[in-house]
């Protein structure tokens, strides 16, 4: 009888994941500093509200951020969220890159 027993580097596994949290956060900080410099400033509310949460959704809850998007400021066009996703080179499009509640 032959037993073998494999037992995981924890310690490389631990790493591996704080490394890929730590990029994935920069990642997540950067593109939504990337979006409040892109979001069109009248009051300053839409800007502010970019926030991360967790580390694969960022979200932004003010009520009017659509018809932002969708032009109706002179300050950015149509799709400014979309083109700013797009300018990081980290993010692709696939189906609707973004959505409302």
């Amino acid at each position: 009888m032959i037993k073998i027993q494999v037992k995981q580097d924890i310690g490389l596994l631990a790493y591996a994941k704080q490394v890929f949290t730590g990029e994935q956060r920069k990642l997540m900080n950067d593109t939504v500093r990337a979006l409040k410099v892109a979001t069109p400033k009248d009051t300053g509310e839409a800007r502010s509200n970019w926030r991360t949460a967790g580390l694969r959704t960022i979200e932004n809850d003010t009520p009017y951020i659509d018809d932002l998007n969708k032009g109706t400021s002179k300050q950015a066009g149509p799709r400014f969220i979309e083109r700013t996703l797009l300018a990081t080179g980290k993010f692709l499009p696939n189906g609707k890159m973004v959505s409302s509640k």
